[in-house]
């Protein structure tokens, strides 16, 4: 018997340690991307403005759309079943599973970028954006280079090893970055929309970066395998471990598997792209129905999409970051029947989500005019519409980070259709909001905020639910919900007046802005340890998690 309890607190600890480390790098990896993106979306904003941005949003939301139908799901199911045939030992399947994959998503791929290149022009002449076509054309390159990538971080995310897919999401984010920017400028005194596609060119180039990196670590780490597999078979004692094969599972049912897990997923993790693709679809065809002038319209939905979305996706980090991580996760426990395991991961990754998700919400809240003040200067007067959006997307943060836990839980469980269901409750609730609310002018781009926020909410709910009665894992929403939710009222309360002290004091707002999100981060950090909801416990299952205690120790608000 204590045996048996010694073993489960060491499966606790190793699948804690191990889901919280690929959250760690994956995190890590997705605040460079996203500082990267900044660094380009701020200035490209700044120059091209709302007008220019409806044009590279638009484009983004159809490549999108296409770029997940064609292949988001796949990645995952090639991440679960991957982790499956590791976690007893199946090396020969794992590596079949692999290469079937790939060539499916090459196939699915390129498909998909024929079809955008010959529809192009005809979809931005149905969403009345025609400035979007080329920036259409300059993204379909991604299609044909994503899906290698895709697949190579599937691969490595099934070994649970999440350094590679983290490193190879950096260097494309650094070369999209460094070339749309180029671009952008270059064609910026030329017109608008050839500014806008310069900018989405740098999608392309960034994604052939991510594949060529990610060939390279895949060759190099199977190179390393094998050498260790013929050091293996020279030891006489492990000889007949290593002659010992599975069974050699057929094209057939790898692609059944395959398509059986990642048609659901890719619609359960278009969530994203979906929304984008309504507002792309619906915002300003119905603006224009409702008496605003063409130029109006694509000012107001740059807003919602050249605005807006890039901060409330800042967050969404560690949301993905997390969700990418439970998945195998959960899989590796449900495939060996380890319940504690299962609790651990599930609690753990929902707890971390909350634990970054409320404090993003209530700061954008309470301080998303000096943030937009701050990130898009030359703007004032489209700052100030943009406010009021912000702070309604703010409201989508929680469902949107609890929607995609329980979908990955969900995922990892095998019930990977459930999401899908969900979602399209979500999605139709969308299209109904922002189809009614966009129509009336007083609200017009705000109604495809609102949209959003009861959207996810639905979906989150539905999603909760169904994790309550498939996978039964109790949560305790005390902990994960009220907590978390007092600490950052008290920290945006204290951050507001510290802005508004700074302003009577400092007044220049830039400089009171990033001196307020410092101290909200100081202050969050303090809180979280004296109210208890960061234990002794909980560091232990964090990267550098001992340094972290410690510090708070020597701050002496650590219980």
């Amino acid at each position: 018997m204590v045996k048996e309890n010694i073993k489960k607190e060491n499966n606790i600890e190793r699948y804690g340690k191990t889901m919280v480390k690929g959250v760690a790098i994956m995190s890590i990896a997705g605040i460079i991307s996203k500082f990267l993106g900044a660094m380009f979306r701020i200035p490209l904003a700044n120059w091209i403005g709302a007008k220019g941005m409806s044009y590279y949003s638009a484009a983004y939301s159809i490549y999108s759309f296409f770029l997940f139908i064609s292949m988001a799901g796949l990645p995952v199911a090639i991440s679960r079943m991957i982790s499956e045939r590791n976690a007893i030992g199946d090396e020969k399947n794992v590596n079949r599973v692999f290469k079937v994959s790939l060539a499916l998503m090459i196939s699915l791929g390129t498909i998909s970028a024929f079809i955008l290149i010959i529809s192009a022009k005809s979809i931005s002449i149905k969403i009345a954006n025609q400035g979007a076509y080329l920036s259409m054309i300059a993204l379909t390159p991604v299609l044909l280079f994503a899906p290698i990538d895709a697949s190579l971080r599937g691969y490595f995310q099934g070994k649970q090893d999440m350094f590679p897919t983290a490193l190879s999401e950096v260097v494309e984010q650094f070369f999209r970055v460094t070339v749309g920017l180029f671009l952008a400028y270059f064609f910026l005194n030329k017109s608008l929309v050839k500014a806008s596609a310069g900018a989405t060119f740098g999608a392309s180039a960034g994604s052939f970066s991510a594949m060529l990196l990610m060939t390279f670590i895949y060759f190099r780490y199977k190179k390393n395998e094998n050498n260790k597999i013929d050091i293996l078979k020279r030891d006489i004692i492990n000889i007949e471990k290593c002659e010992k094969t599975k069974e050699k599972e057929s094209i057939k049912s790898i692609l059944k598997e395959l398509i059986y897990i990642s048609v659901p997923i890719t619609i359960g993790s278009s969530i994203l792209p979906i929304v984008f693709m309504i507002d792309a679809v619906m915002i300003m065809p119905r603006l224009h129905a409702t008496g605003w002038l063409n130029g109006e319209a694509k000012v107001l939905y740059g807003l919602l999409g050249g605005y807006c979305y890039p901060i409330t996706e800042f967050p969404q980090v560690f949301t993905i970051a997390v969700a990418v991580s439970m998945v195998p996760a959960v899989a590796e426990s449900i495939k060996k029947k380890d319940k504690t395991g299962l609790e651990s991961n599930v609690k753990l990754g929902i707890k971390s989500l909350m634990l970054i998700s409320f404090p993003c919400m209530v700061g954008l809240l309470f301080l998303a005019r000096p943030i937009l003040n701050l990130l898009y200067p030359a703007r004032p007067e489209e700052i100030s519409m943009a406010v009021p959006v912000l702070e309604i997307l703010a409201f989508g943060m929680i469902s949107f980070s609890l929607l995609r836990a329980f979908s990955s839980i969900l995922q990892g469980a095998g019930k990977q259709t459930i999401p899908v269901r969900n979602l399209a409750i979500g999605a139709l609730t969308k299209v109904i909001i922002t189809f009614i609310l966009v129509g009336i002018p007083a609200i017009n781009v705000k109604g495809a905020a609102i949209g959003n926020v009861i959207a996810f909410t639905t979906s989150a709910i539905l999603n909760y639910l169904s994790v309550k009665r498939y996978v039964k894992v109790k949560l305790d929403f005390n902990e994960i919900i009220l907590k978390p939710l007092l600490i950052s009222l008290v920290m945006g309360v204290i951050t507001l007046a510290i802005y508004k002290l700074l302003g009577v004091i400092i007044r220049i707002d830039q400089i009171c802005t990033i001196i307020s999100i410092l101290s909200a981060v100081l202050i969050y950090f303090v809180l979280v340890f004296i109210s208890g909801y960061i234990t002794k416990e909980d560091t232990d299952f964090m990267p550098y998690g001992d340094k972290i205690y410690l510090l708070a120790k020597k701050m002496r608000i650590a219980r």
